[in-house]
């Protein structure tokens, strides 16, 4: 019975694809930092007899903490699983996380490098660039990180190499910038990722909204009849499982005809609309309310006994009689007739012992409760 609301749909999905693509984040960075402690390790290891040892162990030491800083936010992020739209306060984090990464990557080997090694400014710069190619397809769902973290990279070395240039610090130069400047094309990858995300999404969406329009009257809002038997066959069936009573109510708009001869079917389809929302304010959050006819309602009460079936049928009863509806400030009197039925039986029979008192009900003078 309750009905949901929310923003646009365009923001809701514009939500999602960021969400999305932060889950896509912290999947792929996973394996990414592990691989950047090995190739540290690796580094280390081949630099070790060109490099100043001290120098090379606080570098060391340096990626051994920005790795063990996304290790524990990864950790928390694991532990705690978050979802919906807090998942988008862990993004901040996961950018510095990265940013800090990258950075003790591109300026450390600035500090490293013995001037006068070329062999070591190339195995460097090999290393970067490689770096920077595993940062494009690890960081792609974010395109500014991507950059930041490429710019990380390779800037600090780039500048390194022009300044203490010869030919082939020129030209290894040129080679990481020319790889910076392809970078740029990760956008087009950001973008389509962002395009796959928003049109999955787009989608659900659209699937969503038509499985809600084939359940749901058009006019009142509330389930049609294909719905609310298919839902309530499922929910009596689940009450005789479980040994509870389920009731059935059958409403009846009382000389609905004449207030479409006298006041017109415009009038009409309000009346359906204001019956239809003060049955749904009338009942209990438990039971299950649908449009079955034209002027003909029905109501699914599980775990009911036919007395407080009945006493929930006086109060629907009363809460459509007791105010008239004002149409063109003239006031249109509603009353309804009831048919009530409860039992452990199959749901067609219950609703066949509700229709049955129904018309006992209008037969009788209508404006009334009848049980079957």
């Amino acid at each position: 019975m309750v009905r949901t609301g929310g923003g646009s749909a365009a923001k809701r999905i514009g939500l999602q694809v960021e969400i999305d693509a932060l889950r896509l984040l912290y999947r792929q960075a996973r394996p990414a930092a592990a691989m950047s402690v090995l190739l540290g390790v690796l580094y280390t290891w081949l630099m070790w007899p060109r490099a100043d040892p001290s120098m090379l162990a606080v570098w060391f030491a340096l990626l051994l903490v920005a790795a063990l800083v996304r290790a524990v936010l990864f950790l928390r992020w694991w532990h705690r699983r978050p979802s919906g739209v807090s998942i988008l306060r862990w993004r901040r984090s996961f950018h510095w996380a990265a940013v800090a990464g990258a950075a003790v990557w591109g300026l450390g080997p600035v500090a490293v490098v013995p001037p006068e090694d070329i062999v070591a400014k190339a195995l460097t710069a090999a290393m970067l660039v490689g770096l920077a190619g595993g940062a494009v397809a690890t960081y792609a769902a974010s395109h500014g990180l991507t950059v930041a973290v490429v710019i990380l990279l390779l800037v600090p070395m780039i500048v390194a190499l022009l300044r203490h240039g010869g030919d082939m610090e020129y030209g290894l130069a040129a080679l990481m910038a020319a790889f910076l400047m392809g970078a740029r094309s990760v956008r087009v990858h950001s973008s389509a990722l962002a395009q796959a995300f928003r049109l999955r999404h787009e989608l659900q969406h659209a699937n969503v909204k038509a499985e809600r329009s084939a359940n749901t009257d058009a006019l009142t809002g509330i389930a049609n009849r294909r719905a609310f038997l298919q839902r309530a066959e499922s929910l009596s069936d689940e009450c005789r499982r479980l040994q509870q009573p389920v009731a059935v109510l059958i409403i009846d708009v009382d000389h609905f005809k004449a207030i479409n001869d006298r006041f017109g079917h415009a009038a009409g389809d309000v009346v359906l609309r204001e019956v239809a929302l003060r049955i749904e304010a009338a009942c209990r959050r438990s039971d299950f309310v649908g449009r079955i006819g034209g002027e003909e309602f029905a109501v699914l009460l599980p775990n009911t006994r036919i007395d407080e079936a009945r006493h929930l049928a006086e109060r629907i009863r009363g809460s459509v009689g007791h105010a008239p509806l004002n149409w063109d400030d003239y006031p249109v009197a509603l009353t309804l007739s009831l048919g009530v039925a409860e039992g452990d039986g199959p749901l067609r029979d219950l609703m066949r012992r509700a229709d049955a008192a129904l018309y006992g009900a209008k037969a009788a003078g209508r404006d009334r409760v009848a049980v079957g």
